[in-house]
């Protein structure tokens, strides 16, 4: 779970170095969405995180 909380805190950093670093933040960018993507499909990720918050 706390990588979880990592990525989302890192969302505005990406949007951030998008402008500055496009090549490294791109990619950045694309791992923590599919990460997130994969996190949010799993159902016991979505109910251990209706649990924590």
């Amino acid at each position: 779970m706390r990588n979880d909380v990592k990525l989302l805190e890192l969302s505005p950093i990406d949007a951030h170095f998008l402008r500055y670093r496009p090549s490294d933040a791109a990619q950045n960018h694309r791992i923590n969405n599919s990460t997130k993507w994969l996190l949010m499909m799993d159902p016991r990720n979505r109910e251990s995180r209706r649990g924590l918050h």
